[in-house]
């Protein structure tokens, strides 16, 4: 056939007097309900959605004629029908298996009468116009029935989210995909069968290869990096060159350890669903919840898991998991424990969970956990010493100071505890160089709320040390922060922040630090900073207590029974002695490696209820140091 692509693509093959037209579709898949991160596709990237911007690079493509925005009926994706409209482009509800995105396909090419589909992942905001038009031209030219990017010397290429197919050849794919994974996934029946159809291969720009990331979006990590992106490189009414992409991640490697850590997703990797059960508030703390939040990043980043929070509370602590990316159920404040475990069987099953993890301040009763225990589903329950806890599947104490009692000799599930099973955020996971501060820095920072503001009374202690910096860490929740202000623009040595982002930096600048006792204190040693630790309450002196016997801190005590002429003197001591800093410093960075949630969230996983016995051993082979333990069951 001779003549322009165009004609070509317009201009088949004759039937009598009768010309057939070849139609191209851009066919873009979209779903609200995506399991590590509900409704992606439609959050804001610099004032637009990302399925905005999918659409605006389709419309480069000029061999497009149509596209087509496929969706399933489910009542979440009713949304989706609804920006279709406004964005002036079709649009098919899928009404078979919301999971069969083969079918999916399928279905809306036929509908639309495409010849050619263009098939386009909607979380993958930084598709290529131009190497979609040669894949276009490569398989009419080739008279092929797909057609993909080629790899180059052993090299992907950067882009990705989209294949080119004829409705005919991707009739061939469904009528092939008999495995679940394959019918729910677009790639996965032409890995199996490599030969199926007639394949031409593209090869790109060089520049293309020179760099392996993930530029789509599964995850709140995902979507940062995006934005970040987007934010230096975006003009309004116009779309990001991938070349300057390149150019910039070039230029700036660090922005690309936003989400270099994200496994990716294997064709039959499974994506399960977890719920969490936490307490924290500007009351009881907000140590629970941190750790939670980190934990449940690891499930999501690494292990695929969709992860939905149900607590006590409202406003703040609601909002500040929800920015996380993860759905909240919060229950009354009064609710009884017969009516909550009732609530979380019914999200549960609702919601279809494979795990549920408890993280709470009171101890749970027996009747609370046999409720649970009735949706057949793994409990696992953390840092809970009540008589309900023997009764969860797994106990998992992620902190040092934990000492089992006689009582733990007769649990019948596996036990988890010790300085490896310590959850640190991600920022506490690698090491920094340490910094030679020429004026000694006092780090002060009381957590989430602080509501006693014992910052207050610390930082008067403090004012009268001479020669040292003092900078000051507010949480989100503290109230007293144009008090703390006056005190600081009062003295000219004196920083304040307010709930940072990433306090590990500010942590690093510090040669001590003064802090509740709880996962800041745990931070503190990850970082090798020695610490000053406060009891929030008397139980928490006891567990300072024992923490400090690690000697990574000082325990001063109840925060009731403490007053400034204490605090100043111990502070005082500390600071003159560097040897004994240096040695605290030294066991805190030998006692934490900081993977604790990569442990947690593999028992999570590897999780499953079980019976078990009355008889337990040290698991040899589980990684463990000095400080740690972990039994499981002989069967």
């Amino acid at each position: 056939m001779q003549g322009s692509i165009y004609e070509k693509l317009n201009y088949i093959r004759y039937k009598g007097m009768q010309r057939m037209k070849r139609k191209v579709a851009a066919i873009v898949l979209a779903r609200m309900n995506s399991t590590r991160l509900p409704g992606k596709v439609l959050m804001d990237i610099c004032g637009r959605s990302m399925l905005g911007h999918i659409i605006d690079r389709l419309r480069k493509v000029r061999l497009i004629d149509e596209i087509i925005l496929a969706t399933t009926s489910q009542k979440e994706d009713e949304v989706l029908l609804d920006f279709a409209k406004e964005e002036e482009i079709k649009s098919f509800a899928y009404e078979g298996d919301p999971e069969d995105v083969v079918a999916r396909i399928r279905e809306a090419g036929e509908k639309f009468k495409a010849d050619i589909m263009v098939n386009v992942n909607g979380d993958c905001p930084l598709i290529h116009p131009p190497v979609i038009e040669q894949l276009i031209k490569a398989l009419v030219e080739h008279d092929a029935e797909m057609s993909t990017v080629a790899n180059l010397d052993g090299k992907k290429v950067i882009h990705g989210g989209v294949n080119v197919f004829t409705l005919k050849g991707w009739q061939k794919v469904d009528e092939n995909s008999t495995e679940l994974y394959q019918r729910q996934n677009t790639t996965a029946c032409l890995l199996d069968y490599p030969d199926l159809l007639k394949k031409v291969e593209v090869k790109d720009k060089p520049i293309f290869y020179q760099i392996n990331h993930r530029i789509w979006v599964d995850t709140p990590a995902d979507l940062e990096f995006m934005r970040e992106v987007y934010k230096r490189l975006y003009k309004p009414g116009k779309i990001v060159n991938l070349e300057d992409v390149i150019h910039l991640l070039e230029k700036h490697p660090d922005l690309m350890e936003i989400n270099s850590h994200v496994r990716q997703k294997g064709l039959k990797d499974k994506s399960r669903k977890v719920v969490f059960r936490v307490d924290g508030d500007e009351k009881v703390g907000m140590g629970h919840i941190v750790r939670c939040l980190a934990l449940a990043t690891e499930l999501q980043e690494r292990y695929f898991c969709g992860v939905s929070f149900i607590i006590k509370g409202e406003g703040g602590i609601v909002e500040m998991i929800r920015e996380k990316g993860f759905k909240v159920e919060v229950l009354p404040s009064r609710i009884s424990g017969e009516n909550e475990a009732k609530r979380i069987v019914d999200f549960s099953r609702d919601y279809g969970a494979n795990r549920i993890i408890l993280d709470l301040k009171d101890e749970v009763s027996p009747e609370y956990i046999f409720k649970l225990r009735k949706t057949n589903i793994p409990v696992i329950s953390m840092d809970n010493n009540g008589e309900g806890a023997f009764f969860a599947d797994v106990n998992i104490f992620p902190v040092a100071h934990f000492i089992p009692d006689n009582r733990w000799k007769k649990y019948r599930g596996k036990l988890y505890y010790g300085p490896e099973y310590v959850i640190l955020r991600r920022e506490f996971r690698k090491d920094y160089p340490p910094l030679d501060n020429k004026t000694p820095n006092i780090l002060i920072t009381m957590g989430g709320s602080d509501r006693e503001n014992l910052t207050r009374k610390i930082l008067q202690a403090t004012l009268s040390i001479p020669d040292v910096r003092i900078t000051v860490i507010l949480g989100r929740f503290f109230a007293y922060y144009s008090e703390i202000r006056q005190i600081a623009t009062r003295k000219g040595n004196i920083d304040v922040y307010r709930n940072v982002q990433n306090i590990a930096e500010f942590m690093l600048r510090a040669d001590l630090a003064i802090t509740y006792f709880g996962v800041t204190a745990y931070e503190l040693a990850k970082m090798g900073v020695p610490a000053i630790v406060i009891a929030h309450s008397e139980r928490d002196k006891i567990n300072a207590e024992r923490f400090s016997k690690y000697g990574t801190c000082i325990s001063l005590g109840y925060f009731k029974e403490i007053n400034e002429k204490k605090i100043y003197s111990v502070t005082g001591r500390l600071l003159g002695d560097k040897k004994l800093r240096e040695k605290m410093s030294k066991n805190g960075k030998k006692l934490l490696d900081g993977k604790g949630s990569e442990r947690i969230a593999r028992i999570i996983m590897d999780s499953v209820r079980g019976s078990g016995v009355s008889i337990f051993r040290r698991n040899k082979n589980f990684p463990i140091n000095e400080f740690s333990c972990q039994w499981e069951i002989v069967t």
